[in-house]
């Protein structure tokens, strides 16, 4: 049932909660579960949402830090993986000078 859920909704992904995350949890454990997505407004400036995206990705195995479930985004997957809503202006701008767009 997982697997259709995963194709019809994609916004739907498998995932693995880390060892240890949870007191019970010793071994990882195989799951599914929504993207996390940064969602703004198109109010944002352009300015304002490249300079977030540029922190994010400037200080990426920080940010990775800031929770466990962090700890297993990758560049590449941020950008590809969850997204369920139009990228923003700024953070294309970072993206294409990162090479990631």
């Amino acid at each position: 049932g997982i697997q259709t859920l995963i194709e019809n909704f994609p916004y739907y992904q498998l995932d693995t909660i880390p060892a240890k995350m949870y007191r019970s949890n010793d071994g990882p454990i195989d799951t599914f579960g929504v993207s996390a997505t940064f969602v703004s407004s198109d109010r944002l400036s352009d300015h304002a949402a490249y300079h977030i995206v540029k922190a994010v990705f400037e200080n990426f195995e920080t940010f990775k830090q800031l929770h466990p479930a962090f700890s297993s985004l990758t560049r590449d997957s941020m950008l590809k993986n969850g997204l369920t809503a139009p990228l923003h202006k700024g953070a294309q701008k970072f993206y294409r000078e990162a090479g990631l767009l």
